[in-house]
């Protein structure tokens, strides 16, 4: 049978366990609580840095978005090709509106220059434009790489207002366009009821402008606005229905 322990080896094996649990609490307080401490700053940290990769990101996204269509905007007005037929719609939706006629039309090419617009402006507007406004036009500065399309056109109008709509829809169009050169000639005085109107024939010079060197913004082309088709199987207006 065992012996009892004495009082003294009893108070002896307290004072070790004592000891020894004083010893984990000091070892975990100096060494494993500041290691539980930093990695829940750690993870916090973390949670704070997705959160503001997370907004970053957001804001990344729709300035991109923005910009693509801020760009795409922009290339409604100038392209960075020419986009002809686009122009040729502009300038049927011109002829519809107006109840106009375009007989003929011829078109050319050239690049965009300040000095060379500098010039064909004053030379335009040189009975009318002050010193001040002069300056102000000679300071202006253009694009480098700006061409220029320009397109002769041959119209009958049926009557002034015509002609005028005709000029106004071609200038309100998304795209920047420029009228350069406007003739006419008026019509015959109007002194009887049975005397009929005759239409206004008019010649004007129309340009629109691209730039060919943004190449990084070709893909951000607008789409063309076509018309819809009208599914007509006759293209010519008899009057004749459709065979089936």
């Amino acid at each position: 049978m065992a012996k009892q322990l004495s009082k003294k080896q009893l108070v002896i094996i307290l004072m070790s366990s004592l000891l020894i649990l004083l010893l984990f609490v000091f070892l975990y307080f100096l060494l494993i609580k500041p290691l539980e401490t930093e990695h829940d700053r750690l993870e916090n940290d973390l949670k704070t840095e997705k959160q503001l990769l997370e907004v970053v990101q957001t804001r990344v996204a729709q300035m991109q978005n923005q910009t693509y269509e801020s760009t795409i905007e922009l290339q409604k007005r100038v392209p960075v090709k020419p986009i002809l037929e686009q122009f040729l719609l502009d300038l049927e939706k011109a002829e519809v509106v107006s109840n106009s006629f375009i007989s003929n039309m011829s078109f050319g090419e050239t690049e965009v220059t300040p000095q060379n617009t500098l010039e064909e402006y004053v030379d335009m507007n040189n009975n009318d434009e002050t010193a001040e406004e002069a300056q102000e036009q000679e300071n202006a500065q253009f694009p480098a790489g700006l061409e220029k399309i320009t397109v002769n056109l041959s119209v009958v109008a049926p009557d002034y207002f015509a002609l005028e709509e005709f000029i106004t829809t071609l200038e309100s169009q998304k795209r920047i366009t420029q009228i350069e050169n406007l003739v006419f000639a008026g019509t015959e005085e109007i002194t009887s009821i049975e005397q009929e109107i005759n239409p206004i024939p008019f010649t004007l010079t129309v340009s629109t402008f691209y730039l060919p060197s943004l190449t990084d913004l070709v893909d951000d082309l607008p789409t063309l606005e076509t018309p819809l088709p009208s599914n007509k199987r006759n293209p010519f207006p008899t009057g004749i229905k459709d065979n089936d």
